[in-house]
């Protein structure tokens, strides 16, 4: 018996699929001959979520020579797990309020790197497309 209603049920969607798809595929216009566009792209840019998000606030800041703007998305600000223990502090110092540093904090630890050439300078960030 079991058989028979898996066979019912997989009968069922496929027919689902066939008639989602013819729908689907419906809606989508033909293509039109066109030569393809190029584009200009003369920057560099850097994105990601959740622990990309942390890793694109780094290049981009780190880089700012390099990178010109980045898209940073469920992530924390530069250099919050600060140069040890990154897994611990990252989990704690970032996420939670109260034990995180001020946002005048980090911005002072990002000049002192600058200054001292252990990152690009932070003039390079002025005017950089940041999405957050």
């Amino acid at each position: 018996m079991k058989i028979k209603e898996l066979a019912a049920a997989l009968a069922t969607a496929a027919g689902l699929v066939a008639v989602t798809m013819s729908s689907v595929t419906a809606a989508v216009p033909s293509p039109t001959p066109e030569a393809l566009r190029g584009y200009n792209i003369s920057a560099t840019y850097v994105s990601g979520i959740s622990s990309g998000g942390y890793l694109a606030n780094q290049l981009h800041v780190a880089y700012s020579d390099v990178f010109s703007g980045a898209g940073i998305f469920a992530a924390g600000p530069y250099r919050c797990a600060g140069d040890f223990d990154y897994a611990v502090r990252a989990q704690t110092g970032c996420m939670q309020n109260g034990t995180r540093k001020s946002p005048a904090q980090l911005a002072e630890e990002t000049r002192t790197l600058a200054a001292s050439g252990k990152v690009d300078a932070v003039a390079n960030l002025a005017g950089d497309a940041v999405y957050l």
